[in-house]
């Protein structure tokens, strides 16, 4: 390592620097004379940068074992800090050392004390940065038996006043006293406890009480609760050596653990199988057995909750709080199963009571047996919300009940609860206005569609009232959510901080442009933004305007107090800013802390907890100043916080190896568990491959743990196959239970055949993990012979076996879907078909490396169980009676509620036969659907025009129900259009589909009824018109204000429908707004998005790393190819991330010179020579739009090579 930069990198991050050194050696430290024993006038800094222990690593016992770094010796410790030290502390519990030993407690506190001196009203801020100020690279190198003597209070006095690393934390508590860490532990566990010990350093303290009481196997009751504030630092393997009595005495604790959800899954798993261990199989628990791991059933499999026995099963309803089991919709259907099928179970008020959250699972054909009676209880009414055959059932007993909605009082409305969203149309639209202001606030608590509480809006807002005010939001409260952007505009700003709680609550529910009006009408009347922050929520603080963030000094961010409710309050570093805001409140601390130290800013653990969200904003320049002795819990720390990027993560990974090439050689059990499988799966493959070999098995659980969707296909693939190598299960073996929780996501990867070796028991245990997983085609294949396996023929299967299979079903054709028992599927027909939506939620958002090919599979799939969920239900409705062939079915409005994104199932004559009275009950929910062909819609589009007479018919909240059967209308449709309300276009606007006729057409017609001009549109206005805005012409765009443009300029950056010309207008906008591009700093380029689109070649003659980092890949792809090709050469390609070298279109690419196309190849794939070389005869065509350029491996290293030469130069 190269001393100069080590010099300088221990000097500052320890404080040592000449102030500081002059602040330990003059002001704090009384010389009363030379020391013979020490070397003449010594130099602390060429101490720190010519002894080898200061950059020797060390293990994390102290043992030496990882290198030579010795213990530095009391001789050592005294010379550093200055001869005949004198302690004036007056604690009697510091003033016990020799007089020749300094005492570090008293250094530390003495010298944050003149740090504080220092800074103006320091003690004001809800930010304080802890320094170093005593080297971690000294802590950690203590001698044991100086440790050995700190007392309680020097301890408390070093956790309070310096910033620890991992090491230097772990070290001092394994070496302390044993009394003295008892007496700590008791202390830090009491209520009152006045030590704070972040999450980071909880495993790190596992050790240390390893190291202080022996192996955990060893540990007893006693010693173990002495840990118990530190739980959630216990590995898996933890939990496994601990003895029994020892894990029965740690359950409560973990238990709660897992109820507030601060244990990760695979822990819960464990520990729920370290009880079973205990207790034994289910079949001998009891109730109360149950009870003790409460939180912890949802990690129980199927088959455990069916083999527990029908006694207890039926008992353990008046015990556990099924809101737990809630959470696993397979364990809690399974529950529910074998509850109501006791031969016992009576479907009575006092057992329905007894099911609790479990009733939502309880099936619909049960539900329609039950009286009127139960089914109207508030614990149906009260967790049944979602819109379908439940709802509708509760709501039509209640109907049944309370009688015509017309008469209905307010308790009457509150008695139907969350499941007035199974009401129909008609029956909402009779409630009366007084009816839905008394029972609003129950309202609140639904899941009620936009249509549902539009309808509800209406009948209770005043048409004529004019401005409305703030009283009247109050009293709206959710219903508020449906107010037009138009009433937003005039609300008094006043009425705005009025209603400040009624918006905070709603704020998730707006559109981006109404919760930009919110926030400029409150920024007249309050400037101060963590104010405004905390009156509205972070629900708007995407909406605050750049400009706004940077004015905030130093002093306003780290002083900085949001109100959360209950006379409590939290900082900057705890807000979630956008990524340009925190590039721009990082760079003010960062300036401030310069300021304030006359030097540098050198991290520390504690100044990056401090920075919290906006750590996120860390360039990678900054991030490399990271390398050194104490990386490990510089990027421990930065992983507390969530919002990291594909670039900072390389960033972070190559600042890792620069403080040791051998980085990953060196890794200990605590590294590897600090660090987390976040950060280990950047590291190349053949960085992993150094990963000592007892160690590498903990290192790829810990990647199983974490998020993989956004990683390239091969490289999870090989790191799954690498796991199974480690395992021994690469080839013939067997994979259990226990295999699959610890390859955890990387399950989602491993080999096709690797499937079909799992246990059939594991697999069956397991199949709602793998319906996780976005399969290849292959590994679908292999899934396919698996479900056939293990459930035997199709036409045998259970409703069980298909709902558990869910999108898993995709393995299976059409055909054989079809052969299916048909009792069987329409049991579970819409909880299968559901379950393909669920899947597909949670993966919005993720950017999947699947190919084309697999993309067609997972359609394919959904259509058919769609089809055949389509079927049974037409069946249903039907009846006994035989269906004549040739009669064209024709949907209800049940039937489509119930398909919801399955109504792609309806063929083209079975959407023309849907009746104008239910097209018109049920349009909102058709429009909902976003994958119809052009012939679904065209008839859609008819039935539409057909409903309402004529498109002029059709009103401007309507046409925004219509959602994608909208993006049909032809240019002249929408001339025709009543796109007199801006929610309306930015509703439609944000979905795919348009054609720019259709947006010019669209924004015209807007400006044509609203009879504004272009130049009369503010930033809401901007943000509004959404994709429209890239309707306008090149004229009407340049009269857009400079002004307006920056209110908006983060949501004009999102879209992508501009054309290149379009883009140039908005980017001399920016300019305006920003100043000359060749001043922007990185947040600019972040904040403007697509806009850098419209870039000309001269434009880019200025970036650089850091600027480059805040492109969007979004606006990268929208650069024509000669502009893409002229500005960005080898080494500036080098400088892509994984996202913008993907986004590199096919056209950009063929342009480009063979070494180019090599560095994007390389920059997609991370530098990952290994990884390169697995795909160089080919790369699949994937969904991103990517060709299929084949690559030389000679190549790719060269290029490889080239990129690392210009970081490093």
């Amino acid at each position: 390592m190269n001393s100069c930069f080590f010099m300088r990198l221990v000097v500052s991050l320890c404080m040592l620097s000449e102030s500081t050194v002059v602040a330990l050696s003059r002001k704090h430290l009384k010389l009363v004379g030379p020391d013979p024993s020490c070397p003449e006038q010594p130099d602390v800094q060429q101490m720190f940068t010519d002894d080898h222990r200061w950059h020797v690593p060390i293990d994390e016992k102290g043992t030496g074992e990882k290198g030579t770094g010795e213990r530095v010796t009391d001789n050592e410790l005294h010379c550093m800090f200055g001869s005949l030290y004198e302690d004036d502390t007056g604690d009697e519990d510091m003033n016990h050392r020799p007089n020749n030993v300094p005492n570090i407690a008293d250094i530390m506190i003495k010298n944050k004390m003149h740090h504080q001196e220092t800074r103006h009203n320091s003690t004001q801020r809800k930010m304080n940065f802890k320094e170093a100020y005593i080297p971690n690279s000294l802590l950690k190198r203590l001698s044991s038996d100086y440790v050995a003597n700190l007392t309680v209070a020097e301890v408390k006095v070093m956790l309070e006043s310096t910033d620890f690393s991992i090491d230097s934390f772990q070290h001092i508590f394994s070496n302390v006293n044993r009394t003295v860490f008892e007496r700590l532990m008791m202390d830090v566990a009491s209520d009152d406890s006045d030590i704070d010990i972040p999450k980071m350093y909880y495993h790190p303290m596992i050790d240390a009480g390893i190291n202080q009481m022996g192996p955990i196997d060893t540990w007893n009751p006693q010693q173990a609760e002495t840990m118990r504030p530190f739980l959630q630092g216990l590995s898996n393997e933890h939990i496994k050596e601990l003895q029994s009595d020892t894990f029965q005495s740690l359950l409560p604790s973990l238990n709660e653990l897992s109820d507030k959800g601060a244990l990760d899954k695979s822990v819960q798993t464990v520990v729920m199988q370290k009880y079973k261990e205990s207790k034994g199989p289910v079949q001998r628990w009891t109730a109360d057995d149950m009870d003790e791991v409460n939180a912890l059933l949802p990690t129980l499999s199927r088959r455990d909750i069916m083999a527990i026995p029908n006694q207890v099963i039926d008992e353990s309803l008046n015990v556990i709080d099924t809101k737990v089991i809630a959470k696993n919709a397979q364990i809690a259907r399974a529950y529910v199963h074998r509850v109501t099928d006791l031969s016992t179970w009576m479907w009575s008020a006092e057992n329905v009571t007894r099911l609790g959250d479990l009733v939502q699972f309880i099936q619909s054909q049960d539900m329609k047996n039950l009286p009127a009676s139960v089914i109207t209880m508030d614990v149906f009414t009260s967790t049944v919300r979602k819109r379908g055959k439940e709802s509708r059932l509760i709501a039509k007993k209640v109907v049944e009940q309370r009688g015509d909605p017309s008469a209905w009082s307010s308790e009457d409305l509150r008695s139907i609860g969350k499941s007035v969203v199974g009401l129909e149309m008609q029956e909402l639209e009779k409630i009366p206005a007084e009816a839905i202001l008394g029972a609003v606030d129950d309202l609140d608590a639904s899941s009620m569609s936009p249509r549902q509480k539009q309808t509800l809006l209406k009948k209770v807002k005043r048409q004529d009232s004019g401005r409305i005010s703030a009283a009247e939001i109050k009293d709206l409260k959710g219903l508020s959510s449906m107010l037009k952007t138009d009433d937003l505009k005039e609300l008094d700003p006043n009425d705005v901080l009025e209603a400040a709680e009624t918006f905070k609550g709603i704020g998730k529910d707006l559109n981006k442009a109404k919760r930009k009006q919110i926030v400029q009408k409150a920024s007249k009347v309050e400037g101060d933004v963590g104010a405004l922050i905390g009156m509205l929520g972070e629900d708007y603080v995407a909406e605050i305007p750049l400009k706004s963030v940077k004015k905030m000094s130093f002093e306003d961010i780290t002083s900085m107090s949001v109100s959360t409710g209950n006379n409590q309050s939290s900082g900057a570093g705890e807000v979630k800013w956008t990524r340009s805001q925190s590039k721009s409140l990082y760079r003010s601390i960062k300036s401030g802390l310069e300021e304030m130290e006359g030097e540098e800013v050198t991290f520390t653990t504690d100044i990056i907890r401090n920075l919290g969200t906006i750590a996120s904003g860390l360039p990678c320049e900054d991030i490399h100043k990271m390398a050194g002795d104490d990386v490990v819990s510089l990027v421990t720390a930065l992983m507390e916080q969530d919002g990291w990027d594909n670039k900072q993560m390389r960033c972070i990974k190559d600042t890792m190896m620069e403080s040791d090439e051998e980085f990953t050689s060196r890794l200990t059990e605590s590294d590897i568990t600090n660090l987390g499988g976040r950060v280990l799966k950047e590291f190349s493959v053949d960085d992993l491959n150094q990963i000592p070999e007892n160690l590498k098995k903990l290192a790829y659980e810990q990647i199983g743990n974490t998020k993989l969707t956004e990683d390239k296909k091969e490289k999870r693939k090989w790191m799954a196959s690498e796991a199974l190598k480690i395992m021994n299960k690469s080839s013939d073996e067997v994979l259990t239970s226990d295999d699959l929780l610890s390859l955890g996501n990387l399950s989602c990867s491993v080999p096709a055949d690797a499937y079909t070796r799992i246990e059939p028991d594991a697999f069956i245990d397991n199949v709602y993990s793998l319906r996780e997983c976005y399969l290849d085609k292959e590994q679908l294949g292999a899934i396919h012979d698996k479900l056939m396996d293990v459930n035997g023929e199709l036409n045998t299967w259970s409703s069980d076996a298909i709902a558990t299979s869910g999108p898993l079903l995709s393995s299976f054709s059409r055909n054989e879907i079809l052969e299916f028992d048909e009792a069987n599927f329409s049991a579970v027909a819409i909880e299968t078909l559901n379950s393909f939506k669920e899947f597909r939620d949670r993966r919005s958002g993720s950017i999947i490396d699947v190919t084309e090919e697999d993309q067609l599979i997972w359609t394919e799939g959904f259509t058919s169980v769609a089809i055949r969920t389509k079927e049974a239900l037409v069946a249903e409705s039907e009846g006994s009676r035989r269906r004549r062939r040739d009669v064209v079915h024709s949907p209800s409005c049940d039937e489509i509620i119930d398909l919801q994104d399955g109504n792609i199932a309806w063929t083209v004559d079975e959407l023309d036969a849907i009746t104008t009275d239910t097209f018109h009950n049920c349009f909102d929910v058709l429009g909902a659907v976003s994958n119809y062909s052009d012939g679904q819609l065209d008839i859609l589009l008819n039935k539409a025009i057909q409903t309402w007479g004529s498109v002029s018919n059709i009103s401007s909240e309507d046409i925004a129900l219509l959602g994608y059967i909208a993006t049909a209308f032809t240019p002249d449709h929408m001339s025709q259009l009543d796109l007199s309300y801006l929610d309306t276009l930015y509703t439609i606007g944000q979905l795919n589909g348009w054609q720019c006729e259709q947006l010019e057409s669209g924004v015209n017609r807007y400006l044509e009824l609203t009879g504004w001009q272009i130049s009369d549109l503010n930033g809401t206005d901007l943000t509004g018109l959404s994709s429209f805005l890239c309707g306008m012409s090149l004229d009407q765009m340049l009269t857009i204000s400079f002004e307006s443009y920056g209110e908006a300029s983060t949501n004009i950056g999102e879209l992508t429908m501009c054309s290149h010309q379009q883009l140039s207008i908005l980017k001399s906008k920016a300019v305006e707004q920003y100043g000359a591009i060749a001043t922007w700093l990185p947040e600019i380029y972040t904040e403007v998005g697509t806009v850098v689109g419209g870039f000309s070649s001269q434009d880019f003659a200025n970036i650089d790393e850091e600027s480059l980092a805040g492109i969007s890949p979004a606006a990268l792809a929208l650069l024509p190819p000669d502009v893409f090709k002229d500005s960005f050469n080898l080494e500036l390609v080098g400088y892509f991330d994984q996202y913008q070298a993907q986004a590199i279109t096919n056209d950009q690419r063929s342009v480009l010179s063979s070494s180019v196309q090599d560095a994007l190849y390389a920059a997609e794939y991370g530098g990952d020579v290994t990884i390169l070389s697995q795909v160089r005869t080919d790369k699949p065509t994937s969904s991103s739009g990517n060709d299929s350029t084949k690559y030389k491996l000679l190549e790719w290293i060269c290029v490889f090579i080239l990129m690392l030469i210009n970081k490093l130069v």
